[in-house]
């Protein structure tokens, strides 16, 4: 997200640093591919990374198969005489797309550099506050936090019950689930049944303990697919505890010794939902696993009372939703977009006019991710749901959505 808009930045002169919390750019696994919509594309296309973002894509999935216990049950995707639709809307491997951007960006990102809190001057300047107290160098005329879930600054802008920085907010209503995610490296050989499946899109295994199985890189070097087990514990703290940790980790390796705890606790719970039997052999040829927590925000949150107007909030820092509608990732890039919009239009106008412009810029990415998180909140209920599925069990006919978002983006990348 960051990224993005920084790079939007720069390429139209602007002066930008970029405080990032991790220790560096590899110090921790960057996620599935992503999926981008004709709009993300469009805007993607004014910058640098354009030529290499059609580089490093691959053709879009085609379909998504659900089943119960052995049986595909229903089959979603996009038909055969659209498929030169999905061609134009390809997918990207998150990490990849990442160190492009961090390439073209160089040594304005600094590592390790994290914004504890916000100090205001007289003269509308921003100044950023390190863990240790001590102030960033550069003051700021604009602080744009996209730190996620856990954004530190989003106090200064929305009074929701969890900005309050003393109080937890790892179970619900901000608390959506824990995914198991694991990644199988090397799939021909370890399960490749389900390979010819996960090349044409998704997998998922619907019921009380959902399991997905799709493709993970985008790159040509890249063929390990990514599997995702969903639990609806109470908490974060309940979630990582359920397999019988003692300290739950983040990350577990097939040479740790929670590697075979997890993957026992995983079956146990396919056996309970009926799973079939591809879901446990891609368990057990997962080499590595992630232990994720979800989480979603209140769709209309208050503006504090006394809201800073020089401080902007984008991304899942603004409207985090669980992840099954797949749109997080577009939601914010365009969050992205917008904000530089905002920013570029009030260049030479009074600061009156850019606060006023931050504020409404605020109103319309809430209001674009409203209907999103409704749809992620209905698509939960149904994988976990054991009732026969059918095309409108996810409230939009998806099959014939889906098809038409496909053309509608082939025409929208321009």
């Amino acid at each position: 997200i960051w990224l993005f808009l920084a790079e939007l930045l720069v390429n139209d002169g602007w002066d930008v640093e970029v405080l990032e919390n991790d220790e560096g750019k590899d110090s921790r696994e960057q996620g599935t591919c992503l999926d981008l919509s004709g709009a993300v594309q469009r805007a993607l296309s004014k910058t640098r990374m354009w030529g290499k973002y059609k580089e490093i894509s691959r053709e879009g999935s085609a379909v998504m198969r659900f089943y119960q216990g052995d049986k595909a049950v229903l089959t979603l995707g996009v038909p055969w005489w659209a498929r030169w639709a999905i061609r134009e809307s390809p997918e990207t491997n998150r990490k990849a797309l990442r160190e492009c951007f961090l390439e073209l960006l160089g040594d304005k990102v600094h590592w390790n550099c994290r914004a504890a809190s916000l100090h205001f001057t007289d003269t509308n300047k921003v100044h950023v506050v390190l863990p240790d107290g001590s102030h960033h160098p550069t003051p700021f005329d604009v602080v744009i936090d996209a730190s996620g879930i856990r954004a530190a600054l989003r106090h200064y802008v929305f009074s929701d019950p969890h900005t309050d920085p003393t109080q937890k907010f790892d179970r619900a209503p901000y608390f959506a689930g824990g995914l198991y995610h694991g990644i199988i490296p090397s799939p021909e050989t370890a399960c490749p049944a389900v390979v010819p499946l996960v090349k044409e899109g998704s997998m998922i295994a619907v019921g009380t303990f959902p399991i997905s199985l799709q493709r993970f890189g985008a790159s040509s070097d890249d063929k390990s697919t990514s599997i995702y087990a969903f639990s609806s514990a109470a908490s974060e703290a309940d979630f990582r505890a359920a397999p019988g940790f003692t300290n739950p980790p983040y990350e577990i390796t097939a040479a740790d010794p929670e590697y075979a705890q997890l993957r026992g606790f995983l079956h146990k719970k396919m056996e309970d939902a009926g799973t079939g039997k591809m879901y446990h052999e891609a368990v057990d040829a997962a080499e590595k696993w992630y232990l994720r927590g979800t989480y979603c925000f209140p769709e209309n949150p208050e503006f504090a009372k006394e809201k800073k107007p020089q401080v902007v909030i984008i991304g899942d820092a603004l409207h985090a939703v669980p992840p099954w509608s797949g749109e997080g990732g577009n939601l914010a890039l365009l969050d992205s977009f917008d904000v530089f919009t905002c920013l570029r239009n009030n260049v030479g106008k009074p600061v009156s006019a850019l606060h006023a412009s931050i504020e409404a810029t605020h109103k319309k990415m809430l209001a674009r991710s409203a209907p999103v998180a409704s749809e992620s909140h209905l698509t939960q209920k149904t994988l976990m749901s054991t009732e026969p599925l059918t095309p409108y069990s996810f409230g939009n006919g998806s099959y014939v959505v889906g098809t038409f978002m496909s053309i509608l983006n082939y025409f929208m990348r321009e």
